[in-house]
């Protein structure tokens, strides 16, 4: 009797091994990356600007960089900026030297002092006037504006969202593809860091009418991506 009981108890947990292998057999995992963006038009630009004196009293060069500074930190003071975003700490001061082809060796030309001035400006519709003054009141180099965003974490959720969305679509259409119904999401992951694609939309364009008119300038849209990866399980 208990060898009985035995053996009607071993292929009862052998019937119910089989059931579950064979649930699990059936279920299939998909993965899928998904992408998303968002564009958005900037509404500031940033901009960067340096003063650069070569001489051989490295006070005096000090001088007149600090001096040019203070130029340009007025000129600039009659557009709308945003607030609290003036920085003009970086100073660099370096020997320069020149070789001299005759004696064969360095001569001592003087200190290179250098100045750099970085703000932002509320809106674009500035950006033409801003170059003309920076140029127009010393400054030595004058970078390519770049293009920004006052409210990037908006974009980046919304970039976030869609590459979600996306990748959801991805996987759906892969099951449907393989007569598969999708059962369950297992993970979601960022598969980058959400990121505004690298300036490029800035162009100068000559004035059209009197001189001494502000160069014109358009700009493009910023894009905001995002990449997501999604595992689910279909059957």
């Amino acid at each position: 009797m208990a060898l009985k009981t035995y053996t009607t108890s071993f292929t009862a947990l052998a019937v119910l091994l089989l059931v579950l292998s064979s649930t699990v057999s059936a279920e299939t995992r998909i993965k899928a990356r998904g992408s998303g963006f968002v564009d958005v038009i900037p509404d500031q630009v940033i901009f960067s600007a340096s003063v650069t004196e070569v001489n051989r009293n490295a006070v005096e060069a000090q001088n007149r960089v600090n001096s040019a500074i203070g130029t340009l930190e007025k000129a600039i003071a009659e557009f709308n900026l945003v607030q609290d975003s003036i920085d003009s700490s970086a100073l660099s001061l370096n020997p320069e030297y020149r070789w001299d082809s005759d004696g064969r060796k360095q001569v001592f030309v003087g200190y290179r002092v250098t100045r750099n001035l970085e703000f932002t400006a509320n809106g674009i519709s500035e950006i033409g006037a801003i170059m003309s003054a920076l140029t127009e009141s010393g400054a030595t180099q004058v970078s390519t504006p770049r293009l920004s965003y006052s409210r990037p974490e908006d974009a980046k959720q919304e970039a976030l969202r869609n590459a979600v969305a996306h990748g959801l679509s991805v996987v759906r259409t892969m099951a449907s593809a393989a007569e598969l119904t999708m059962q369950a999401i297992n993970s979601i992951s960022e598969g980058s860091e959400h990121s505004a694609d690298p300036f490029e939309g800035l162009m100068r364009a000559e004035p059209a009418s009197a001189m001494g008119e502000a160069h014109q300038v358009s700009v493009s849209t910023l894009r905001y991506t995002a990449e997501v990866s999604i595992v689910t399980t279909a059957n």
